[in-house]
């Protein structure tokens, strides 16, 4: 279960926080964001089936089809998380639009390098109606469980409000301690499901 809420996370995030950092913080205009983050969906399009189509033609690799690249995105998945958050200060106008276009695009598609292994995996663990259906309810439980902590902690700890109104996410300052425990939360999360799941293949 621990594998399925990675891709939530990372699409939560870009809906509710990297939207707001860039065009309320920033100051990055609202039309040139949503621009770079549907360039990064656009992008993600099309690079998800071609990831499921070398993962599935992946045949001699030491670690197996689906954990070759399960092994691979975790670390490149946490540093391009952190990297949305931290463009340089001297940035603004078309040369953000372009960091927020990569480094967008960059968490897409490890995000991709790692879920859509991981989706095909679960399959293939067994040919069992039951157990297939015990896979779904932990994927289910696990993600809904990993939602609501992401929220609540994020609103209630690196963007809570202080006594004189300060804070918040309006707070520039939040942002690189909110990056960083969320980028190593999902780098950790991902390893630890890869390796746990990788012994049933």
């Amino acid at each position: 279960g621990l594998g399925w809420p990675i891709e939530y996370i990372v699409l939560r995030s870009l809906e509710l926080f990297v939207l707001f950092y860039y065009t309320q913080v920033l100051g990055l205009s609202g039309w040139l964001a949503g621009l770079a983050l549907f360039i990064a969906m656009l992008f993600d399009a099309f690079a998800d089936p071609a990831i499921g189509a070398f993962s599935d033609n992946l045949r001699n690799s030491r670690f197996g089809r689906r954990h070759s690249l399960m092994f691979l995105a975790p670390i490149p998945l946490g540093i391009s998380f952190m990297l949305v958050f931290l463009p340089p200060s001297s940035l603004s106008g078309l040369a953000l639009f372009a960091w927020l276009t990569v480094t967008a695009i960059a968490v897409r598609f490890t995000c991709g390098l790692y879920i859509v292994p991981y989706s095909a995996q679960l399959a293939e663990m067994t040919r069992d109606p039951a157990q297939r259906a015990s896979l779904s309810i932990y994927k289910s439980v696990t993600q809904t469980v990993f939602d609501f902590a992401m929220l609540a902690i994020a609103f209630n700890f690196f963007f809570a409000k202080n006594p004189d109104g300060s804070g918040g996410q309006g707070d520039a300052s939040a942002y690189l301690p909110f990056a960083l425990t969320l980028g190593l939360a999902l780098a950790a999360t991902a390893l630890i499901s890869a390796f746990g799941t990788y012994r049933y293949m």
